[in-house]
């Protein structure tokens, strides 16, 4: 796994004001204005909230304490996550609330959404209004499976000032209950759920990068539609050695692709780890080993109907 943190310190190189509550009216200027209004109008988060965006409470591996969350709750956390680029401070908080969340500024000047306890298995996400951000949401749906993922992703946000970063609560096989989200096709067979103890049943609810329905899916669709020009990058790990790039795809790309230049990039700064790419193209080793086709945030990105069991075609080239 030592490749993995090797292989995202090179996205470090690729893309490479707090004040006192005053109001809650922050519509004037631009979204990025409006937001930067927000964080500094909301109140301070407490100095018993983690640094990082999480769970206070992951729900564990087969403990079945996941609970899905209903519509309203899922409705309530994107309508805060808009009042805050709305630049209605009071929407973010009443909405947040609602849906079981707390919502706060924290010492960098970040907008952060924590699950309560009414939340279990909640995602925890944080938004950077310095209008300098980096146009890149950091996403890490597997973040109590997949080892080292959650703070990888986390540290990138950091070193790289992207816009946002958003982490699941959950195990990904901590409940029994199952959803019918397609899975991928491996030698010709469907597989959906290949990690917990149904290996080829289908995909657990509370598997965020397989479920439409969760907290995870919901924040995914509010950051990724508010922030418009920002690339989603999912953070995996993966049991074998060196690093698989996908668009969500296995179409063939041009060399000015982002997934393209993303793994010439990597052959270049780690000529001894071995790079393969899911979407083939001049000069590329083709490989389908995490190649993300299952992924309903990727399918969202690249244009689904239907996430849940519609596969896409076409890359929207926000999405690896």
């Amino acid at each position: 796994m030592r490749s993995v943190h090797l292989s995202f310190l090179l996205l470090l190189l690729l893309l490479g004001c707090r004040s006192t509550m005053v109001s809650s009216d922050c519509s004037e200027g631009g979204a990025i204005n409006r937001l930067k209004c927000v964080g500094a109008w909301l109140p301070a988060c407490p100095s018993s909230l983690h640094p990082r965006p999480r769970s206070p409470a992951p729900t564990r591996k087969d403990s079945d304490e996941y609970r899905q969350p209903s519509s309203a709750v899922t409705a309530a956390l994107e309508a805060s996550v808009r009042g805050a680029f709305d630049g209605n401070g009071t929407e973010v908080l009443r909405y947040g609330k609602e849906a079981g969340y707390s919502v706060c500024r924290d010492a960098p000047g970040h907008l952060r959404w924590t699950p309560g306890t009414s939340v279990p298995g909640g995602a925890a996400w944080l938004i950077n209004p310095d209008p300098s951000a980096l146009p890149i949401i950091l996403e890490a749906p597997h973040s109590y499976f997949d080892k080292w993922t959650l703070d990888v992703a986390a540290e990138l946000q950091e070193r790289l000032g992207a816009q946002a970063l958003l982490v699941s609560g959950t195990h990904r096989c901590a409940s029994r209950a199952t959803n019918q989200c397609s899975g991928k096709i491996i030698r010709g067979e469907l597989r959906r759920n290949q990690t917990c103890e149904d290996r080829k049943g289908p995909h657990r609810i509370s598997d965020p990068a397989h479920d439409v329905n969760g907290t995870f899916h919901a924040a995914h669709r509010a950051l990724s539609v508010a922030l418009a020009e920002a690339v989603v990058v999912s953070v995996h790990g993966m049991p074998k050695p060196g690093v698989s790039l996908s668009n969500g795809t296995i179409n063939e790309v041009g060399l000015d692709s982002p997934v393209a230049r993303l793994a010439r990039a990597f052959r270049t700064q780690f000529p001894d780890q071995k790079v393969t790419v899911c979407n083939p193209h001049e000069g590329s080793e083709f490989a389908n080993r995490m190649c993300g086709t299952g992924n309903v945030q990727g399918r969202h990105l690249n244009g689904s109907p239907n996430p849940c069991t519609v596969a896409t075609t076409t890359a929207s080239d926000r999405f690896i």
